[in-house]
């Protein structure tokens, strides 16, 4: 036998979907704009950051009083040789992550040579990380866009994985500020931007003890 139903409670039930899918459709809405929001909440600047995940390009700073020690970095140059972060302390230092298989560090290569050619009122070192690459495809890229400072070789990413903090991850391009005591001073995920990087280095230097 048909289940019959009273029109008010057949009016109550399409009410109730209407509520549900208006609460739902809020919640999508909620979402959306906190994840835009929260792209904006750092700045290109060394005013603070409180971790969030700021728009590709842009630097993620963290306040002086809240750095902690940059992880261990040294291994094979691809020049020949070997580096060791610890062995530059009192530097400021760019560690930037590439590939020449990474369409995207190529169009990032010219303004980091333009950066590390600048200047900041004292040195800041640059050191490239080589990760996943053949040696010819490095040394080809390296030849081919004039890059004046080292890169580590990084076959299998290890080194890259082990330093970057998880404020920034892991990925390609990726770039980490020290700052001059040694401390992560700032991340930047994607191709780092020009004039922001030069602001934030001549604040770093100015900051040295």
């Amino acid at each position: 036998m048909p289940v019959r139903t009273r029109p008010g409670s057949r009016f109550l039930a399409v009410a109730g979907l209407w509520l549900a899918g208006a609460v739902v459709i809020g919640l999508v809405v909620a979402l959306v704009a906190h994840a835009s929001g929260s792209g904006g909440t750092a700045s290109g600047s060394a005013s603070g950051s409180t971790g969030a995940v700021d728009p590709v390009g842009k630097i993620i700073a963290v306040d002086a009083s809240r750095r902690v020690a940059a992880r261990p970095l040294a291994g094979p140059l691809l020049g020949g040789g070997t580096y060791d972060l610890s062995a530059h302390a009192g530097h400021v230092t760019v560690v930037t992550a590439w590939g020449s298989w990474c369409e995207p560090c190529r169009a990032e290569l010219p303004v980091l040579r333009r950066l590390a050619a600048a200047t900041y009122g004292a040195p800041v070192d640059f050191l490239g990380i080589d990760v996943e690459d053949t040696v010819a495809g490095a040394r080809a890229m390296v030849a081919q866009y004039s890059i004046p400072y080292p890169s580590l070789v990084d076959a299998d990413r290890s080194l890259y994985t082990g330093f970057a903090p998880t404020l920034a991850g892991d990925g390609t391009p990726g770039t980490v500020v020290i700052d001059a005591r040694g401390r992560v001073a700032g991340t930047v995920i994607g191709p780092v931007d020009e004039a922001a990087m030069t602001t934030f280095l001549r604040q770093l230097v100015a900051e040295r003890p």
